[in-house]
């Protein structure tokens, strides 16, 4: 049988493992010196993660000793280095999904903020824009009287008046 390697790390050590493409920081939870139940190899770990960039705080569990990174900065900047490039992707991807999830929550909100601005009157949308504080607020009631002026030219052209 094989000798279990020596347990490196205690509970309450800070810690740096792989995770997928993802490097993880976090503090060691639980020991399990003897492996778990599905392997009995080496020691592992559960590493709670409260600071995750992408947001995937949890605890992570049956950490196995030989995933844990490089404790020194010169060693884990390196690695990071290394897979810079796949990390880049990884966070590209996961911005372009937060920004899905935001704009698929809020298409009901922005669907009814146009059907209102399209029930604003040409001319009150005039006489806002000149009391208008910011160049945003002028470029908003313009955008409701450009939508006006084509609801106007469509019914128009619908009805053969053009």
């Amino acid at each position: 049988m094989k000798e279990i390697p020596k347990v490196i790390y205690k509970k309450g050590d800070v810690v740096a493992f792989q995770c997928y493409k993802a490097i993880k920081k976090g503090t060691i939870v639980v020991v399990d010196a003897h492996g778990t139940f599905f392997q009995q190899e080496e020691p592992s770990y559960d590493i709670e993660v409260t600071d995750d960039p992408f947001g995937q705080n949890a605890l992570y569990k049956h950490i196995q000793q030989s995933w844990i990174l490089p404790t020194t900065d010169v060693e884990v900047t390196k690695f990071q280095e290394e897979r810079k490039e796949e990390s880049d992707k990884d966070w590209e991807e996961h911005v372009r999904q937060i920004g899905k999830d935001i704009i698929q929550k809020h298409i009901g909100e922005l669907k009814e903020l146009y059907q209102k601005a399209r029930e604003v009157p040409s001319g009150l949308a005039m006489k806002l824009a000149e009391q208008a504080e910011s160049e945003e607020e002028r470029k908003f009631y313009a955008f409701i009287m450009t939508m006006n002026l084509q609801r106007k030219q469509k019914e128009a052209i619908e009805k053969n008046l053009f």
